[in-house]
């Protein structure tokens, strides 16, 4: 991450999910502003709660661009399962084992005598079914693990963000207010504390809206890909991969309303 200590990176911008996702990232932004370190001061202390939230806010941001990427390399995959091996998963797994041991070198077990590949059993090529080519359950990858209940930082953080006023900050320091202008008929106009609460009430419902369309967005993500990890590697899945691309356009697209 190029913005360790500052805001965090932002994902592609070019779709809908995409900017939903930059929104977010603007309120975790003042996470990681409060709890970035600045020198080694406490390094070698017990975990305190500015610690908790750095890695919180790096979570978070390896997360949400793991989305992006994530979605499109599973639309990629399906794609390419559908139009070139017609949803079999046996004639996949023989083409990808191939490819692979061509690529990378195989086992002593793989070639036989003259140096040719042997065929495998459907059992060994399970490991290199679509299936297992999406996620083969024994790497560690923060898009395919991530539930739901695992992002209840990002939604504090949003909320958080979202009730933070300079004006209380600042008068709980000095114990006077800010003055604060808004623009009206080509002026600068004083806001009075009416003004200032409605303002502070737009604020935090814009927040709240935020956060519950991040958490339906995301919960069709981790649904999607839990769907994924609970296929069998050794089956067709054909009905389930021709659904998938259109799944994922729908959700880069939140078109799933």
């Amino acid at each position: 991450m190029k913005n360790i200590g500052h805001i965090l990176e932002r994902v592609d911008n070019s779709t809908k999910l995409g900017q939903l996702l930059n929104r977010c990232m603007e309120h975790v932004d003042t996470i990681r502003i409060l709890s970035s370190p600045i020198d080694f001061e406490n390094r070698g202390r017990d975990k305190t709660d500015a610690a908790i939230m750095f890695y919180e806010s790096c979570l978070i941001e390896l997360y949400l661009h793991s989305v992006i990427s994530g979605l499109n390399r599973i639309k990629s995959i399906s794609n390419k399962y559908i139009s070139e091996f017609e949803c079999s998963w046996k004639y996949y797994a023989i083409a990808n084992r191939i490819d692979t041991i061509k690529e990378y070198g195989g086992e002593e077990s793989d070639y036989d005598a003259g140096g040719n590949i042997t065929p495998a059993t459907d059992e060994e090529l399970k490991r290199y079914s679509v299936v297992s080519d999406i996620y083969s359950g024994d790497s560690r990858d923060i898009f395919m693990t991530t539930k739901l209940t695992d992002l209840q930082s990002l939604f504090t953080a949003i909320a958080v963000d979202g009730r933070m006023d300079i004006n209380d900050f600042f008068q709980n320091k000095t114990g006077k207010r800010l003055k604060t202008y808004r623009m009206e008929d080509g002026k600068m106009v004083e806001n009075d504390w009416a003004d200032e609460a409605i303002s502070k009430s737009k604020r935090e419902f814009a927040s709240d809206e935020l956060s519950g369309a991040v958490m339906t967005a995301l919960s069709w993500v981790t649904v999607l890909v839990e769907k994924i990890t609970e296929l069998k590697k050794d089956d067709d899945n054909r009905d389930f991969f021709l659904f998938l691309t259109n799944e994922v356009d729908r959700i880069i697209n939140l078109e799933y309303q």
